[in-house]
């Protein structure tokens, strides 16, 4: 309930009106598996990921804080 929240808030990070950001953003839930519980946003750019993980980084849901860090680019 408490991701949902939080993905929901992710979503200032994107102009809704420019759809090459619309078409960037993306959000994967790990919902089984050894990566369970975790998930993987990608933002349009990267002034937007840099808030984001400023902003977000040990946030808690369901008391446990968040770990918020940077993927490498697919080339």
């Amino acid at each position: 309930k408490q991701l949902w929240f939080f993905c929901i808030w992710l979503n200032r990070y994107v102009d809704w009106n420019n759809d090459e950001e619309v078409d960037t953003f993306h959000i994967r839930h790990m919902t089984e598996g050894g990566m369970k519980s975790q998930a993987f946003i990608t933002l349009p750019n990267l002034e937007a990921a840099t808030i984001a993980v400023s902003e977000s980084h040990s946030y808690k849901i369901n008391d446990k804080p968040m770990i918020m860090s940077y993927a490498k680019s697919k080339p």
